[in-house]
């Protein structure tokens, strides 16, 4: 299908915003569709996934891609805009200077290396952004909002810097590839799958067991539950009842 002008409508609003949520973008694309005289048939939603998959067969060849993922903590759908490249990380952040970005890919090193906690303390990073990028302490914090505000991270109520869903979706392969994830495989990985959706968890529950490498999402876990009702762990090795009281929390507070 060639591309429209609802279709370069739909990616300039993608690419603005970054990462927006499945309800409100179903809410934006049924106000391209009724400009644009477009038929949806009752069904945005899935109109909308069609326009999504046509821009994406376009976007590979550019090393883009409109990702649907999820939020760690709300469990809602969210669409992201990524750069799928995988020779540099952190691709869409062409503003910052060489030792900002030193210092973010070193932020991200201790959120990804706290032991599942997968969160810095707000002082700790604000601390390590001075160092890495040579700022004064009040332009390390002007620089964490800027992070903040162009969607990179998010900063919780017990001032923890924890990373965003559309930075989780943008660096998953890069992630992945650089701490690998917790498993049978791999002891040593520092990066938990959900055992529910396969994606990654940096909000939710794990295994009481040390050396077990099974975790959820709080919402996944819900599904878990209903469909083994006696809460054992799936995993062959493990003797665990997965109950919430025995569950270890992952990450940090919203």
């Amino acid at each position: 299908m060639p591309l429209t002008e609802a279709h370069r409508v739909l990616i300039t609003y993608l690419r603005a915003v970054r990462s927006v949520s499945a309800p409100l973008l179903t809410e934006k694309f049924k106000r391209i569709a009724e400009h644009f005289e477009i038929d949806t048939k009752d069904e945005p939603a899935a109109k909308l996934r069609e326009y999504i998959s046509d821009l994406n067969v376009r976007l590979e060849r550019y090393s883009f891609k409109i990702e649907a993922a999820r939020d760690q903590v709300s469990g809602e759908a969210v669409y992201v805009f990524v750069n799928t490249k995988a020779d540099s990380v952190i691709q869409g952040c062409t503003p910052y200077s060489p030792s900002e970005l030193d210092a973010i890919k070193q932020m991200i090193d201790s959120i990804i290396s706290s032991d599942f906690e997968f969160c810095l303390p707000y002082g700790n990073a604000k601390q390590q952004v001075a160092s890495v990028a040579k700022l004064r302490l009040n332009d390390a914090d002007f620089f964490l909002t800027r992070l903040v505000n162009d969607g990179w991270i998010n900063i919780t109520s017990n001032s923890r810097v924890v990373l965003s869903t559309a930075t989780l979706a943008e660096l998953k392969t890069y992630l992945i590839d650089r701490f690998g994830i917790f498993s049978p495989d791999d002891p040593s990985g520092k990066l938990l799958s959900c055992n529910v959706c396969g994606d990654l968890v940096t909000y939710g529950i794990k295994c009481p067991s040390e050396v077990c490498h099974v975790s959820f999402h709080n919402k996944c876990f819900t599904v878990f539950s209903r469909q083994n009702p006696d809460l054992k762990c799936s995993y062959r090795n493990c003797d665990m009842t997965l109950n919430r009281d025995s569950l270890i929390d992952i990450g940090a507070d919203p």
